[in-house]
C-alpha cells in the first residue's frame, strides 16, 4: 500500500510493469483486503473466547464481504499488460 502511494511499481518483480490507473484506489483496495483478513482472523479468536457460534458466523460473513469489496476496488485500479497482448492475439 505504501509503495503504491509513493508511486512505485506495485509488481513484485522489477521486470514486470503494471499500469496503475488510480493509485489511491489501489491503496484503499489493499487496505480493505488487509482489514478483511484481520476480521476473518478475529472471528476465530472471538468464537474461541466467547463460545458463540452466531458471532463467529456474523464476523465471518462481514470479513468475507470486506475482503471481496477490497478485491473489487483493487482489481479496477490496475491494468495488466498481459491482458492487452492476449486480446491482440485473438484478432
Amino acid at each position: 500500500m505504501w509503495r503504491v502511494l509513493r508511486g512505485a511499481n506495485p509488481a513484485l518483480s522489477s521486470t514486470v510493469q503494471r499500469h496503475v490507473t488510480s493509485a489511491p484506489k489501489l491503496a484503499i483496495g489493499n487496505a480493505l483486503i488487509a482489514l478483511g483478513a484481520a476480521t476473518l482472523s478475529a472471528s476465530g479468536t472471538l468464537s474461541g473466547r466467547l463460545g458463540k457460534d452466531t458471532a463467529f458466523a456474523v464476523t465471518l460473513m462481514v470479513g468475507i464481504a470486506i475482503l471481496f469489496a477490497g478485491f473489487l476496488v483493487a482489481s479496477t485500479a490496475t491494468q495488466s499488460p498481459t491482458v492487452k497482448r492476449s486480446a491482440e492475439l485473438f484478432r
